[in-house]
């Protein structure tokens, strides 16, 4: 697996992650919205994990402000889960933010998403 830290994007991966984010928030997706509004984003952030040549996960975010960065989508391919790739997303995004001076992390889930619920717990992050 190769993690890419971006914070501008292709058209090719504009696709996948919208293929990917349909996969995975097939109740909750609005198409087009990643693509219209990551680019608008103050300072923002994609990691992309690949098999080879396809995302089989994501992990983008952007500043709120300059202490505090917000983890605003992410997800993992079904055929993938299970592996890690969601932990190990979220670990190098968070050491990327130290080492970009922010002090915190903020993000949003729903508890149908209870695996993502759970990572965040596991990461201390505090629920609110």
């Amino acid at each position: 697996m190769i993690i890419k830290e971006l914070n501008k994007l292709s058209e090719e991966q504009y696709s996948q992650i919208e293929k990917l984010e349909a996969l995975v928030f097939p109740e909750t997706l609005r198409e087009g919205r990643f693509r219209s509004e990551f680019p608008q984003k103050q300072k923002p952030m994609a990691l992309l994990a690949y098999d080879t040549e396809n995302i089989i996960g994501y992990k983008v975010g952007y500043a709120l402000n300059n202490n505090t960065f917000y983890s605003w989508l992410g997800g993992v391919h079904p055929d993938h889960r299970k592996k890690g790739i969601a932990k190990k997303l979220m670990n190098i995004q968070h050491h990327r933010l130290t080492q970009l001076g922010y002090q915190r992390v903020q993000t949003k889930t729903r508890s149908n998403y209870r695996a993502m619920l759970i990572l965040n717990i596991q990461s201390q992050f505090e629920i609110i």
